[in-house]
């Protein structure tokens, strides 16, 4: 059956009014498939992030988390599944308000866990530290050549750039929302598939910020040409690898909603091609060194999540 896409916000009312007045976008992908005469609606909301999700003219095509929910959705044939494209702010102040909407491909942190139930999908390697190549100098680095984290939270020399709403990881998150009132990291909205940041780094609007390895190739290679200086990976001393997965409101329909997303991710977590999914935009330097991590995520992921009732 073909799949529609719509760009019209009173379809959008129709749809579900309450997101509609949250998100202020107006761009949806419907897909009826498997689910004809049937009038209940899974509602998406998906962040424009390559190569995470590649949409496409609104469409989500070929990104790894687009390929994640491709799987899911065709699991579950008995409802209607929506898409709609929206910041991550908006789409966590959905979730906060409990919205009936789940989000893919978010960071699973602690400050997140307070207003949202979450399924893994897959395992997120660290970030690196993207630098301005003039400023790579003034970067604090240990003896094997990694980002001092640390150390850099504490300097004034150099400015930091940041995604309003995104979340970085604990580890991150925890060290700029503590950093001394000298450093200096501002945030700024996402936008063109957040190439944004890097653009504005490379015409010298800031000096460094934090992207994985796969998005900061993929802007490089697959969209326009950076106009200016060059920017530079670094990896960044002891950083973990974490959890990205599903949110959901913390309500009756997101318990709900995210119990049968982790029911179907059980099984479809198992194939071949979902692994391959992610692992195809995956450097061989970093399969080999993360290939235990990948090995005991993926076997922990046949189970089942537990979900408890948020207290009061």
């Amino acid at each position: 059956m073909r799949n529609w896409f719509i760009c019209d916000r009173a379809l959008l009312l129709q749809l579900s009014s309450r997101a509609a007045s949250t998100l202020f976008v107006a761009c949806i992908f419907v897909m009826p498939a498997h689910a004809a005469g049937s009038d209940k609606q899974m509602t998406w909301l998906l962040n424009d992030r390559p190569p995470a999700f590649i949409i496409v003219n609104g469409l989500p095509t070929n990104g790894y988390v687009d390929s994640f929910l491709q799987m899911i959705t065709s699991q579950w044939t008995d409802v209607n599944h929506n898409f709609i494209v929206t910041p991550i702010g908006r789409a966590f102040s959905a979730i906060k308000k409990k919205e009936e909407v789940c989000f893919p491909g978010a960071v699973i942190s602690r400050e997140r866990e307070k207003i949202a139930y979450f399924t893994a999908t897959h395992l997120q390697l660290p970030h690196q530290l993207i630098v301005r190549e003039s400023a790579i100098k003034d970067i604090p680095l240990n003896k094997m050549g990694q980002v001092d984290l640390r150390l850099l939270m504490t300097s004034n020399e150099l400015t930091g750039i940041i995604n309003r709403g995104r979340s970085y990881s604990d580890q991150i998150d925890d060290l700029i929302k503590n950093k001394t009132n000298k450093a200096i990291v501002e945030e700024v909205s996402n936008y063109a598939n957040g190439s944004n940041i890097l653009r504005m780094l490379a015409l010298g609007r800031g000096d460094y910020t934090f992207e994985y390895e796969q998005n900061f190739i993929y802007q490089l290679t697959k969209l326009k040409p950076l106009q200016g200086e060059k920017l530079i990976g670094l990896p960044i001393a002891e950083l973990e690898t974490f959890k990205v997965g599903i949110a959901c409101p913390l309500s009756p329909w997101g318990k709900a909603t995210i119990e049968r997303i982790d029911e179907i991710l059980s099984r479809v977590s198992q194939l071949p091609q979902y692994r391959e999914a992610q692992m195809q935009w995956v450097s061989d330097k970093f399969k080999s060194r993360y290939r235990k991590d990948f090995d005991e995520f993926y076997l922990q992921r046949k189970s089942l999540t537990h979900y408890s009732d948020p207290p009061g």
